[in-house]
């Protein structure tokens, strides 16, 4: 099977990959041993730091969600470029039903979405208020909606309501996307870290 999968218990704890979740690893160089197993998926999308830190918190509270039976799946896009081919990948999870119960997460290679002209995206942004603007700056450099908060001066649920109206007016899914229209349309000047906590982030994916 060429999708990556892990089994998770209802608490994140990864206990089981699959043989394609060990060659990603393995060509992708990911720093864990066991290839993640033991560890807390959950946990560890909550404490991400850096460019791509709101999708993964997003994704944790989604599988929490999840695991207390409020979500029946979870669907999220996202990117995971290497420095010698672009990807795109789905992430899927939903519950097993098992004794005691699990989570199946897997990731799939996609199509790439349709490009989107500059034209088009520059119209997308005209939308795009000055506030909003000043939080969009801050969000592709890197910055956290937590972190943003702090350098705006404002609070923490208002910056995460204008990061939520910014990815609705450009229609970014995530904040890979939102980084990709911008470098297209090149709405700012990028200046994107090398690394994230320790990560290099040419390879960011689980």
């Amino acid at each position: 099977m060429p999708d990556s999968i892990a089994l998770l218990e209802s608490d994140g704890t990864i206990r089981m990959v699959n043989q394609a979740w060990r060659e990603f690893a393995d060509a992708n160089d990911l720093r864990s041993p066991d290839y993640c197993v033991n560890t807390n998926y959950i946990d560890t999308c909550s404490s991400a730091g850096g460019l791509f830190a709101d999708d993964a918190h997003d994704i944790a509270v989604a599988l929490r969600e999840l695991a207390s039976g409020q979500r029946q799946e979870v669907l999220f896009d996202y990117t995971c470029h290497s420095p010698t081919q672009a990807r795109w990948l789905q992430m899927r999870a939903a519950p097993v039903l098992c004794e005691p119960p699990m989570l199946i997460v897997i990731h799939r290679r996609i199509a790439p979405p349709a490009p989107a002209t500059q034209e088009e995206i520059n119209e997308r942004f005209k939308a795009v208020s000055p506030r909003e603007f000043d939080v969009l700056k801050l969000l592709v450099q890197g910055q956290s909606t937590k972190q943003v908060a702090a350098s705006l001066h404002i609070g923490a649920r208002t910056a995460e309501k204008h990061r939520q109206m910014i990815m609705r007016k450009t229609q970014a899914a995530n904040i890979a996307e939102l980084v990709l229209l911008v470098a297209i349309g090149d709405i700012v000047p990028l200046s994107l870290p090398h690394s994230v906590d320790g990560l290099d982030t040419d390879n960011p994916c689980p």
